[in-house]
C-alpha cells in the first residue's frame, strides 16, 4: 500500500527532528556520532520507528547503542 503524501512528509519531519535532537540536545558523553537514516510512521501516525547507524569502533558502537536505549524516553517525549 502506498503511503500518503502527508505520512511521507511526517516521516521526513520526524527524521529531521530526531537527528537535530541527537546532535544538539542529548548531552550524554556516551553517545557517539549517530546518523538517523530513515523513519517509518504508521498510517494512523500512532507509531514511529527510527533507523540509525553509528560510526566508530565496535566498543564505541555498543556503548552508543546502549546509551541510545537508555535515552529513548527523552526522544519519545
Amino acid at each position: 500500500m502506498a503511503l500518503s503524501h502527508r505520512v511521507e512528509r511526517i516521516q521526513e519531519q520526524v527524521r529531521e527532528e530526531v537527528s537535530q535532537m541527537l546532535a544538539t540536545e542529548v548531552r550524554d558523553p556516551g553517545v557517539g556520532l549517530v546518523t538517523v537514516t530513515r523513519t517509518k510512521v504508521t498510517g494512523d501516525l500512532s507509531l514511529a520507528r527510527i533507523y540509525w547507524t553509528i560510526i566508530g569502533d565496535v566498543g564505541g558502537r555498543k556503548k552508543t547503542a546502549k546509551e541510545l536505549e537508555r535515552g529513548a524516553g527523552f526522544v519519545r517525549h
